[in-house]
């Protein structure tokens, strides 16, 4: 008994240096300094010399949601964490598309982490981002990009829990963050596409649109696309310059 008493003490006094950390690094934060989106809770913090976002939970909308998108920014502003603890019984999809620390089944007091109560059978966690670094906390099972394989097996210590996504999105020009991945999904055979993702941007140039190939020779609507075997599909964007 006693040596479980002290691994308790021990996994709390790690989550309050977690914590102290975190407010040294961002500062306090005003209590009235609370706002909200259709689904999400979150608040602003003074980030080194920028405002940044610290999503703390979902809404009672939010809550109800089948599948959750955490975005890269609210109103202009990064989204650099995830604190909130959420109960999402329905949840069967969460998809981060911004450099998340961890999301955790244990509590979601660690930054950067998402914790939805009790975790449904067959969650599907899909990592956008390339710079992802497993913490210590347990989780369920998470999707890649294929492109992101060498960043990922860097930064995992086990690199045999994660599956590749089999819808991938690609910027589809040279330079493009994220190795060129925007967005990834994964479907079941079978499966309807239901989440459908935010416009790509490019400094200089409009998005036109998703194709099957680099080339954006045949385009692709993503209005009742149905997945019909587990063969990756790539979209890559198509652009066209602005002339003014």
């Amino acid at each position: 008994m006693k040596s479980i008493a002290k691994k308790i003490t021990s996994i709390v006094l790690v989550f309050v240096l977690i914590l102290l950390s975190t407010a040294v690094l961002y500062g306090c934060v005003d209590e009235d300094n609370n706002f909200e989106t259709e689904y999400f809770r979150y608040h602003i913090v003074q980030a080194k010399d920028y405002d940044a976002i610290f999503i703390d939970g979902l809404t009672e909308k939010g809550t109800k949601l089948k599948n959750i998108v955490i975005p890269l920014e609210i109103d202009g502003k990064p989204v650099k964490a995830y604190n909130g603890s959420a109960i999402a019984p329905n949840v069967r999809k969460i998809i981060v598309t911004y450099n998340c620390a961890t999301i955790n089944s244990f509590g979601g007091i660690v930054p950067g982490s998402l914790f939805v109560n009790g975790f449904p059978p067959n969650l599907k966690v899909l990592y956008v981002s390339c710079e992802y670094r497993r913490g210590m906390m347990m989780e369920p099972d998470f999707y890649i990009a294929t492109e992101a394989l060498e960043s990922y097996q860097e930064n995992i210590p086990n690199p045999t829990v994660y599956t590749f996504a089999n819808m991938q999105y690609m910027y589809n020009y040279d330079e493009a963050p994220n190795k060129g991945v925007f967005f990834i999904d994964d479907l079941d055979i079978g499966e309807a596409l239901e989440v459908i993702p935010e416009t790509p941007k490019r400094e200089g140039y409009t998005f036109v649109g998703w194709y099957a190939e680099a080339e954006c020779v045949n385009g692709i609507s993503l209005d009742g696309y149905v997945k019909n075997d587990e063969e990756i599909v790539y979209l890559y964007a198509g652009w066209r310059e602005n002339t003014i």
